[in-house]
């Protein structure tokens, strides 16, 4: 299901359908200046906002510090240079409680990047696939 989902908004130009069959998966898009250009309601709901606050937002503001750096370091290297990154990650919610998520990011043609997540049981951080 997250495939489709993943694939139908690549196909759409990083549009998506918010009424689209999902369960606990949730699309983001983050543009070139790092700053939420759209977000699904399911993923905005996993970080406790509504999907227009998300937009606007700097993606760091969704991770504790520890976790930004991972990202900066591990994360971003690999999609920048036109991979996909598949792992699990430590989510802030607004409510500044923390949850562990699992992502795929990958960046489209025009630079920005897409980000689909979920929140998982698994208690490990950081774990690139």
């Amino acid at each position: 299901m997250l495939i489709r989902r993943v694939s139908h908004a690549i196909e759409s130009d990083g549009q998506f359908d918010p009424e689209a069959e999902t369960e606990l998966d949730g699309v983001g898009v983050v543009g070139a200046d790092e700053h939420f250009k759209e977000a699904d309601e399911t993923y905005a709901s996993l970080y406790g906002y509504t999907a227009e606050e998300i937009e606007g937002k700097h993606w760091t503001e969704l991770h504790p510090e520890e976790e930004v750096k991972h990202i900066r370091t591990h994360v971003l290297p690999v999609v920048r240079s036109g991979g996909e990154w598949t792992g699990r990650s430590k989510g802030l919610r607004e409510d500044n409680t923390t949850f562990i998520e699992s992502k795929m990011v990958t960046a489209m043609d025009d630079g920005r990047l897409l980000i689909a997540v979920s929140e998982s049981t698994d208690l490990e951080s950081g774990s690139d696939k």
